[in-house]
């Protein structure tokens, strides 16, 4: 959608709409309690079935109830809230909709938990999918065809979030037997409680920049450095993420091995060339992206994103060191580095914001970032301790970073050269590895094998097409 709303919400709008989101983010936040979150942990505690249900239809009926709280406070205090955060009311229908559609979201997650925690995938993904395709199609008929602008977003959000939620609740009701625990929800609260100060900590690492933004700039700003902020997030969303679901079970195992600990540096030395490698790739396509996508409004974001993108580099490794203190269990030392380095991000924010706008944002984010994965480093390894390959992580930022300046300085104009040119970047990063003598004698032999083994089967795939061809 980024094409349609930068075209017609154009640079202020995005950027009211960016704000907006965040606010409903940091609301959800609290007012849920993480009773959605804890719905899995308490279902597999449980062998009876009737005891699973009750779990379900306990924070079914707890979240239903704070919903209703939520929306009607929020109708009461909507014009304070615009008026809080864009200094005028005039934002006060639009946050009337949005914290009714919040309401919707807390209470079709509880139905959403149940579905992931029953294994029913299947399920799950074909009604997501076809809300997915509503929401698309409501959004583009109320921007570009209703031009109702930020408020056809909001129309769209409320219209499938209210059928999807009365879909889900129907099936729960169906299928489930209400009951209700006081005990199971006492439970429930005190599991999701602890982990508000670490969701705070993180929210506040991405999203307060927003609204510092907001204050000390315009909103206009506001949307070309969301706009460039989307982009970067691609690599937490597309890289980080995935990897770090695959990186955590394979630790537990690989801690218990007797040279556990010389596989988990080999595993970090691997996080940071694939991190460094998929952050060099969307830093050097950022442009041409933005060039198809946006308006020229918003070419200014390009600026932001290599220092978002290093902010997230940076988060990215920290994760592996997370998951070194979860394998001693010691977790509460996650959430203090998340806190620690949430407090240093909005004083970078205000000192920098003032004098450098959204650039002053983008270096507070890779500056928090770096301070996280310093405080997380530390206190692994008192926890755990492994020695990491720091030569050739020297050798893998050396090369990210040459490359990045060469694609600075030599800029083709026409786009299509320029594609050329930055995959030519991207191709030469490996090889650049290679003659700094990164790779291992058995990492180059692996290397081999695999090249070997994709090569016959491209032989067999060309006998088989060319036999195909003779039969034609």
């Amino acid at each position: 959608m980024i094409p349609i709303y930068t075209r017609y919400l154009m640079t202020t709008g995005y950027g009211v709409l960016e704000i907006m989101d965040s606010t409903v983010t940091v609301i959800a936040l609290f007012w849920g309690l993480r009773i959605s979150s804890a719905v899995v942990r308490f279902y597999y505690e449980y062998d009876e079935e009737k005891e699973k249900q009750e779990v379900i239809s306990t924070a079914l009926i707890a979240i239903f109830i704070t919903a209703i709280f939520l929306v009607i406070i929020s109708q009461c205090i909507s014009d304070k809230v615009s008026y809080l955060i864009f200094d005028t009311p005039y934002y006060e229908k639009y946050f009337k909709i949005a914290f009714v559609t919040l309401a919707l979201s807390l209470i079709c997650g509880v139905p959403e938990s149940s579905l992931i925690a029953g294994k029913r995938s299947m399920f799950y993904t074909c009604i997501n999918v076809f809300v997915f395709v509503s929401y698309l199609s409501l959004n583009i008929f109320f921007v570009v065809f209703a031009k109702k602008g930020i408020l056809g977003i909001l129309y769209s959000s409320l219209i499938t979030k209210s059928a999807y939620t009365i879909f889900l609740c129907f099936w729960f009701l169906v299928n489930h037997k209400v009951s209700f625990s006081f005990n199971k929800l006492k439970n429930m609260i005190k599991y999701g409680l602890p982990l508000l100060p670490a969701s705070i900590g993180m929210f506040i690492l991405n999203y307060s920049d927003r609204f510092i933004l907001q204050k000390l700039t315009t909103s206009a700003e506001v949307g070309i450095y969301a706009l460039g902020y989307k982009l970067a997030f691609m690599l937490a969303f597309l890289v980080i993420e995935p990897v770090k679901r695959i990186l955590d079970p394979q630790m537990f195992d690989i801690s218990r091995e007797s040279n556990g600990r010389d596989t988990m540096s080999k595993m970090f030395t691997y996080l940071v060339l694939i991190l460094v490698f998929c952050g060099l790739g969307l830093a050097s396509f950022a442009k041409p992206a933005i060039n198809i996508m946006a308006t020229p409004a918003f070419y200014p974001a390009v600026k932001a994103i290599p220092f978002i993108l290093l902010g997230y580099i940076l988060m990215g490794a920290s994760t592996f060191f997370q998951s070194a203190l979860m394998i001693t269990k010691r977790t509460h030392y996650i959430g203090l580095s998340v806190i620690l380095a949430a407090i240093t991000n909005p004083i970078f924010n205000l000192l920098l914001i003032p004098k450098y706008g959204a650039m002053g944002a983008a270096y507070s984010t890779a500056i928090s970032f770096l301070s996280m994965l310093v405080i997380v480093y530390y206190f692994s390894q008192k926890s755990y301790h492994i020695d990491c390959e720091w030569s050739r992580i020297l050798k893998i930022v050396t090369c990210g970073l040459f490359l990045f300046f060469l694609d600075q300085i030599i800029a083709a104009e026409k786009t299509f050269v320029s594609i050329i040119y930055k995959l030519f970047l991207l191709g030469s990063f490996p090889i650049l590895l290679y003659f700094l003598n990164f790779f291992t004698g058995e990492e180059m032999h692996s290397i081999r094998v695999t090249a070997s083994r994709w090569r016959r089967r491209f032989r067999i795939l060309g006998d088989r097409s060319e036999n195909i061809l003779k039969e034609l």
